[in-house]
């Protein structure tokens, strides 16, 4: 087996670059005082939603369309300018659920619609100033799981379901000690403990039955949905479950293992789930792993070599490739790295020196759009928003932020939200406000703003003989077939105009169909029967 060594040394060319330009969205707390907005974290009926602070009203839930007229204040939730401390944020596409205080009730759920009638206290579980039992993870965006507008949780007794409503508000079942919750093939999965043994909980909407996985695991814990299926660790054991065949298969790599980091330092990728471990034979050094969730499919994929590995960095599938980032110690740089897969194209892009960028929460850090990603970096003294396509030549900074830039900065994170991007900061080009909410154009696709939004449906699946895929418009849209392995078997072939595909040459098996149009990505598992 080859293992590739990330310490090879690679120059970039230094090429002149035009800072664009970038847009205050709104002086929130007016003057040079701080908004500090921060959990720039959903995005629901065309607004961003996230905590600021306009110096009255403390840190309270705000919604931001882009415009200054169109970002305000939902409500005014503790009242007085202390802070309600929202957090949590997660969205059906119709309501925001997060968690908040009011200074009657606690730290309890709570839904918004944007409007001061429509946030709301959605149910007291714990009556008066109590605080719920919530389970909020270590990332606090995965709090909530939803399927047909029904919002999963968990508290210390059990699953929970809402509909929004405090009737509709109710425990479904109880078992004590629940945790990491997952949604999977529209399934909710937990880890919940009954007699101080850990078991895998599977509950099923449709049916409302909830059940056990008969296995013998002894510690699971870093619930993972991919497309290749339900990724588990279990101290040093890795499983994949099968939600169609119930079947759990143990994918654990010949390396030891001591620990996994299937959450943050991981991503789906061309048919392969990557993620970080590290080795107890060497000294517990990370290496990057990656699965195509079969038996003996679990293999080192490059050797990292460092003493300190962020389990933090980020990992982000953007077009042709899977960029992630790391830093070697607290004290060294951070390096931007970037793969399509093979055992050539792993490139070191850039580096900055600052490790900031590892130590924030990922996801919401790393934005990809049209096969580029965009980020904050830091070079000497000066902070940029960077863009990079895959190419050191396309690695580069775009717009300044400052040059007295705080590591704080970093930790506020960037949103999507239509064309724009959406951040916290004191910008260097206005300093007589404080730190607020801004914007970044990003290029627009005149032809398809989100392929999700188009995309319809896919049928059938499993499949005999032809797919067909369902488009609401008669946009172009080219496609690749890959097998498990991550073979390329069908290679950027354009959709005909029937919107089939034949599966009929492929032996029984699961496949994945990549959708591409102008650079938006979308990837369908199926199987073959």
């Amino acid at each position: 087996m080859k293992i590739l060594n990330l310490s090879l040394i690679i120059f970039l060319v230094s090429i002149p670059f035009a800072y664009s330009q970038l847009t205050l969205v709104k002086d929130i707390n007016t003057g040079n005082e701080q908004s500090f907005a921060y959990r720039i974290s959903v995005v629901c009926n065309g607004n961003a939603y996230f905590v600021a602070n306009d110096g009255v009203s403390g840190h309270e839930v705000w919604k931001s369309d882009g415009t200054t007229s169109g970002t305000s204040l939902c409500k005014n939730i503790f009242p007085g300018n202390e802070t309600c401390n929202p957090q949590a944020f997660g969205t059906d596409n119709k309501l925001v659920y997060f968690l908040a205080n009011d200074s009657l009730h606690g730290n309890e759920l709570w839904k918004t619609d944007g409007t001061v009638s429509g946030t709301q206290l959605v149910i007291d579980s714990k009556p008066g100033v109590a605080n719920s039992k919530i389970y909020v993870p270590f990332n606090e965006y995965e709090t909530f799981a939803f399927i047909n507008e029904k919002n999963y949780f968990l508290q210390n007794d059990g699953l929970y379901e809402t509909d929004g409503s405090s009737n509709g508000t109710k425990l479904l079942y109880s078992i004590p000690v629940s945790y990491d919750l997952e949604k999977h093939n529209n399934l909710i999965y937990f880890v919940g403990r009954v007699s101080f043994y850990d078991s895998i909980y599977v509950f099923n909407p449709t049916t409302n039955k909830i059940q056990a996985i008969k296995y013998n695991f002894r510690s699971p814990g870093s619930l993972v949905s991919t497309p290749i299926g339900l990724l588990v660790s279990d101290n040093d054991k890795l499983y994949n479950i099968n939600s169609t065949l119930n079947t759990v298969t143990d994918i654990t790599p010949v390396e030891s293992i001591s620990s996994y980091s299937l959450k943050n330092a991981a991503s789906f990728h061309k048919g392969f789930y990557y993620f970080v471990a590290t080795n107890r034979n060497d000294k517990l050094k990370p290496y990057l792993f990656r699965t195509n969730g079969l038996t003996g499919g679990t293999q080192v994929y490059a050797n990292i070599s460092l003493d300190n590995f962020s389990s933090y960095g980020y990992f982000k599938s953007e077009g042709d490739y899977l960029f992630f980032f790391y830093n070697s110690a607290s004290s060294m740089p951070t390096e931007l790295w970037r793969t399509d897969g093979t055992v050539s194209g792993l490139v070191k892009l850039d580096s900055y020196n600052s490790s900031s960028l590892n130590s924030i929460s990922p996801a919401k850090n790393v934005v990809g759009h049209l096969r580029k990603i965009y980020y904050f970096g830091q070079k000497d003294d000066e902070i940029s928003l960077y863009e990079s396509d895959g190419t050191q030549v396309g690695t580069k900074p775009i717009a300044l932020i400052d040059d007295g830039f705080a590591s704080r900065q970093l930790t506020t994170g960037l949103m999507k939200l239509k064309n724009l991007l959406l951040f916290s900061a004191a910008v260097k080009s206005n300093k007589s406000i404080g730190e607020e909410l801004w914007s970044f154009a990003l290029p627009i696709d005149t032809k398809n703003n989100d392929l999700n939004e188009q995309i319809i449906s896919f049928s059938p699946n499993p499949v005999h003989d032809k797919v067909k895929i369902e488009i609401n418009s008669d946009i172009r849209c080219n496609y690749s077939i890959m097998n498990l392995c991550g073979v390329e078997l069908v290679k950027d072939t354009e959709l005909n105009n029937s919107r089939i595909i034949s599966f009929e040459k492929f032996v029984p098996g699961i496949y994945f169909i990549s959708l591409n149009l102008n650079g938006t990505l979308k990837c369908i598992k199926i199987i073959k029967e």
